[in-house]
């Protein structure tokens, strides 16, 4: 039979940081942490009769990262969360418009 299946997610979180400029070197270092919720739904419909089964999950976890300004507008940043399990991040964070921070 037909079925359908739709997944929602929502996160939100709640971060802390602060910028280290180390002038001799032009280094910067902006540690951060904080607590991050997610909260996930899912449901399965049978289409021929209608019937539904539903599923919903609420975790609350810790994180802390690491971001390295490389430009005025972008940034490397390392990432660790404690929510479902040991998540390891990395990437490239670039931020678009706004006035020039330096």
């Amino acid at each position: 039979g037909d079925a359908r299946l739709d997944l929602f997610q929502l996160q939100l979180a709640l971060e802390t940081s602060h910028l280290f400029k180390f002038e001799r070197t032009r280094v910067e270092l902006e540690p951060y942490g904080g607590v991050k919720w997610l909260g996930n739904r899912a449901s399965l419909k049978d289409v021929g009769d209608g019937s539904r089964v539903e599923g919903k999950e609420h975790t609350v976890g810790p994180f802390l990262g690491l971001r390295a300004p490389i430009f005025s507008h972008d940034a490397v940043f390392v990432e660790l969360s404690m929510v479902k399990g040991v998540q390891l991040a990395s990437g490239l964070a670039v931020r678009f418009g706004g006035e020039d921070s330096k």
